[in-house]
This record gives structure tokens, C-alpha cells and sequence, in this order.
């Protein structure tokens, strides 16, 4: 199995968990996928963090709809350490990370994914609740379901640079006995 499908093969988990409610998956699978992309988009790049910022600020922010320019909250740097947090400590917190205090630009006390009303228009919101920071709201499912857009897109349009590239992405193996009880172990 090549790149190309090995990456469908994500954005049909991030679309099957999205229409089950299976949130945790969804999100985590998008975050995964920002990683992916900016690892192809940016190969040279050794810091991951740089890779995967600059791929959100290049390729994700700027294709958001329904986001107020003056958010600055659902950053590239407030993703990534939400990225950090989820897949390090399976926490939405950023504030978990020591780096979040010293290289946080936006900072906020914490970042909650929320499930909005779908007559509710806003897909973020920053709300103060007394503490030094305030706390970012914003709607899981808008936000993977643009991850899964915008990298869809991106993907589309540079499959070339998707199919050169050196990636050892997921794959699963199967597995069977075959008729002398020997195993047989194949990976797609």
C-alpha cells in the first residue's frame, strides 16, 4: 500500500469517527494528520513543531470559515500544544507541557473541545473565567471536519510530493495459518 492510501485510509477513519460521535478519535486522528502533511510539506525540517505550525499557518488557518480574524487563539501554536497535550497525555490542557509558559503566544488556561448547538454560529470562543488566562471553546467537530477539507485538498493537490515522499506511515498486517500450521504474515 502506498502513501496515498495509507493516508485515505486516515481520512476515512477521521470521517467514520466524526459521523460517530467518536470524538476523541476524531480529533486525535486529525492531529495525527497535521503531522503527516507537515512532514511531507516541510521533509528538511528536523523540529516537528516547526513543521507542523508552519504547515497550519500556510495550509489550515487561512482556509477557516466562520472564525473572526481577531481570534488568535485557535492558533498554530495554541493546535500544537493542544497536539502535544492529546497525544502525550490524552489532555486537551497545554499548560501540562513546561514549554506552553515559555513559548505560548496566545496563551489560555486550557483548551476545551465543545460540541456547539448547530444553530450556534461561532466556532470558537475564548471565555474568561477569573483565571490568568481565559479558556478556548471551540467546536471539535467544525475543526476536524476542516483538518479533513483542507488536508484532503492538499493531498489532492500535491499528490506528487505525497508519493515521493519518505514516510513510513501506519499500515496493519494480516495474518493466517496455512495449511501446514505454518503462519502467513502479510502487510498491506
Amino acid at each position: 500500500m502506498n502513501n496515498i492510501s495509507r493516508i485515505k485510509k486516515i481520512f476515512e477513519s477521521i470521517s467514520l469517527s466524526i459521523s460517530n460521535d467518536n470524538y476523541f478519535a476524531s480529533l486525535t486522528n486529525s492531529l495525527i494528520l497535521i503531522d503527516i502533511c507537515a512532514k511531507i510539506y516541510s521533509p528538511k525540517v528536523k523540529e516537528s513543531n516547526k513543521r507542523y505550525k508552519k504547515w497550519i499557518d500556510d495550509n489550515f488557518i487561512t482556509k477557516l470559515e466562520g472564525m473572526s480574524s481577531t481570534n488568535n487563539y485557535l492558533s498554530s501554536n495554541n493546535i500544537w500544544f493542544l497536539r502535544s497535550a492529546m497525544l502525550h497525555e490524552g489532555s486537551a490542557d497545554p499548560t501540562t507541557n513546561r514549554s506552553y509558559q515559555k513559548f505560548g503566544k496566545e496563551k489560555v488556561r486550557d483548551i476545551v473541545p465543545t460540541i456547539f448547538p448547530e444553530e450556534f454560529d461561532k466556532k470558537v470562543l475564548v471565555a474568561d473565567q477569573g483565571e490568568d488566562y481565559p479558556t478556548l471553546f471551540f467546536d471539535i467537530t467544525y475543526f476536524c471536519e476542516n483538518v479533513l477539507s483542507v488536508a484532503t485538498d492538499w493531498v489532492d493537490e500535491n499528490t506528487e510530493l505525497v508519493k515521493e515522499s519518505d514516510l513510513n506511515l501506519f499500515s496493519l498486517a494480516y495474518s493466517e495459518f496455512a495449511t501446514n500450521n505454518n503462519m502467513i504474515i502479510f502487510r498491506a
